[in-house]
């Protein structure tokens, strides 16, 4: 059976890696980093870093990039109207109220898909193959279980190493501060809608470039929803839902975390339920 670890390049995915090269978890065969080409430029840089530590092999593989090729103007073959193609889920906004989410297929379509593809290809995996030949790593910590979910293939069980050695994200960080190693970057795409207030903040203030790269996303799928889409009911569309109605261009999150901060219930939380246990690690 292959171990393949599901390496986000984010901490706890970093830290799986470094464990097992250090003989603190079994061996792994390799790992697959699937890269949406939408993550901060100190993740690639982070990547360059962990595995030249690494003597198993990081398999790099994408679907596209999501940043650039995602956004595509279509015409339905069956209605004939118009409509803007977007993988990412963006928060919609409706007579002045923030409403619901798009369509989210960036997970499956640019981390879950491409991961699976090359895994199959490593285990030689064939089509309708039943038995297990790949046991998935997923660096999911303690503090985070709620994001552990099955294997949808019947040839993959998933393995959560950090819930079988009871390490939290803070455990990790330990980790890598007694080992004299740095501290690894957090792993999202720049514009992802379930970014924190917090996280919003981070980007903005350390890396610059990298939240002005959300900015231009956004205004690339908001300008193109209004000119072209014929099939969205929303009146507007943002990557954020904490100031409504408001663009990343228009938000100085200092302020926004200043005010709410004495908010009951307020969420400056890190990451939820969302991307199916595969992104932000």
């Amino acid at each position: 059976m292959k171990q393949i670890l599901s390496l986000g390049a984010g901490v706890q995915s970093s830290v799986v890696a470094l464990m097992s090269e250090a003989g603190e978890l079994p061996k792994l065969d390799c790992a697959i980093f699937a890269d949406t080409g939408a993550e901060p430029a100190n993740v690639y840089a982070w990547l360059d870093w962990l595995e030249a530590r690494l003597s198993f092999p990081v398999y790099r593989v994408e679907h596209g990039n999501l940043e650039t090729e995602d956004v595509q103007r279509r015409i339905s073959g069956k209605t004939g109207k118009q409509y803007l193609r977007s993988s990412v889920p963006m928060w919609t906004a409706n007579g002045g109220k923030m409403a619901g989410g798009l369509r989210r297929k960036c997970t499956r379509d640019f981390k879950i898909d491409p991961l699976r593809k090359k895994s199959r290809e490593l285990a030689d995996i064939r089509r309708g193959a039943t038995e297990v030949g790949v046991r998935q790593w997923i660096g999911i910590s303690t503090d985070e279980a709620h994001r552990m979910k099955p294997s949808r293939d019947a040839w993959v069980v998933h393995w959560w190493p950090l819930i079988d050695v009871g390490m939290s994200r803070s455990d990790c960080l330990r980790w890598m501060q007694a080992k004299g190693y740095p501290v690894p970057p957090r792993s999202s795409c720049v514009f992802c809608p379930y970014h924190s207030p917090k996280e919003w903040h981070r980007l903005q203030t350390e890396d610059p470039s990298g939240y002005q790269r959300a900015v231009d996303y956004e205004d690339k799928v908001r300008t193109g929803l209004k000119e072209w889409d014929q099939t969205t009911k929303a009146d507007d569309v943002f990557c954020q839902k904490v100031v409504p109605n408001t663009p990343l261009s228009a938000i100085n999150w200092a302020e926004v975390m200043h005010k709410r901060s004495a908010q009951k219930g307020f969420d400056f939380g890190e990451w939820g339920n969302e991307c199916e246990g595969m992104c932000g690690l």
